[in-house]
């Protein structure tokens, strides 16, 4: 009898482990569907853009003199930002990691646009204490800042769940928290300058996104095929943040994603991964053209000035994230990074004497 009940166990237990790998097939099986399905809309938004190009008009707020910060402006389509600010006359601050090639690119940018005015300063977004003092820094040193742009990121990796310092997700420290906190520690000085920006980085990835609000850091949460959720899950965080902004504050804030923008940012991704950002080529963009058409259209465009909170994907609105936001509350995603970064203590401390403080970096 008892043979026959262990016999009879290991038949229900072989029915229950087929029908879960048929499962988890099926699951599989739906986000290839999801994720194909999200490059054909990228692509047919990618050649509506090219056809209407030539019909593309600016009418622009001038930035000659007014400050600029930028995030990870020391490549890719940040530093083509820098290069378009700096023509524009702005003064602009970068933010980076590795100084000496921060050097060497505002040496580059100064003598091509005969700008002397843009700067870098040490920001390592892994570390939330670092981006408290590149944000003390900052604001001591510019009151007034009319544009901020969030840019900096990394993209999908080989390694799950690296931690930093802090104990966040590599991925939702560096995309996401240090510039939720950055925003927040230098809200004050864009608010003493009239019609300041706020500019994010999404992507169109924030689609594929799994986002567990009360699992922000990705504890408990699986990271999807190739890795992708984190670089997902992040880049829907910054839109949930720009929307959750757009309510609270009197600075205009933007999300924006420029397509697939041909930048060193996928170059750790897995061998499928890469071979599918190959295949999409055909429909890719320039870090010069993302920044010069995309970017400074939510950082410069007066036609804007009466909208706030939105999320673009190349110059029009992107309705499909718009959509994916609805699923989610902005205010719990803001209480909890604020809990996250202790934005409350850092708060108090960036705005009380320096002599007064304890923080130690």
């Amino acid at each position: 009898m008892h043979s026959g009940f262990s016999y009879h166990n290991s038949i229900e237990l072989f029915k229950l482990h087929k029908f879960l790998r048929r499962m988890e097939f099926m699951q599989k099986l739906c986000k290839v569907f999801e994720f194909t399905r999200m490059l054909l809309g990228l692509f047919v938004h990618f050649v509506i853009y090219k056809l209407g190009k030539s019909k593309m008009q600016r009418n622009e707020n001038d930035i000659s003199g007014k400050c600029v910060v930028v995030t990870g402006g020391s490549g890719g389509i940040g530093k083509w930002c820098v290069k378009e600010f700096a023509q524009r006359g702005a003064t602009v601050v970068i933010g980076v990691r590795n100084m000496e090639t921060g050097r060497n690119v505002v040496d580059e940018i100064q003598k091509e646009t005969g700008n002397m005015n843009v700067t870098i300063l040490n920001l390592d977004l892994s570390d939330m204490d670092s981006v408290e003092e590149f944000a003390r820094k900052v604001s001591t040193d510019y009151p007034k800042i009319k544009i901020l742009l969030n840019n900096a990121g990394i993209g999908a990796s080989k390694s799950e769940n690296v931690k930093t310092k802090d104990g966040f997700n590599i991925h939702v420290a560096v995309n996401y928290l240090s510039h939720f906190l950055l925003t927040n520690l230098l809200m004050d000085n864009l608010k003493a300058e009239t019609n300041s920006r706020i500019v994010s980085m999404t992507s169109t990835f924030a689609l594929m996104s799994q986002l567990q609000i009360d699992d922000l850091n990705m504890d408990k949460s699986r990271f999807g095929l190739q890795n992708f959720i984190p670089y997902s899950n992040t880049k829907c965080m910054l839109a949930l943040f720009t929307k959750e902004l757009g309510k609270r504050i009197g600075v205009n804030v933007y999300a924006v994603c420029p397509g697939i923008v041909d930048t060193a940012i996928f170059d750790d991704v897995p061998l499928l991964a890469k071979l599918v950002f190959r295949m999409s080529r055909l429909f890719t963009t320039s870090p010069k053209e993302a920044a010069s058409n995309f970017v400074m259209r939510c950082a410069l465009e007066k036609s804007l000035e009466n909208e706030s909170g939105e999320t673009y994907r190349f110059r029009g609105h992107f309705h499909a994230v718009k959509k994916k936001l609805e699923t989610y509350s902005e205010s719990h995603l803001y209480e909890t990074s604020a809990r996250l970064v202790n934005l409350k203590e850092r708060m108090e401390r960036i705005h009380s004497p320096l002599e007064t403080q304890t923080l130690t970096l």
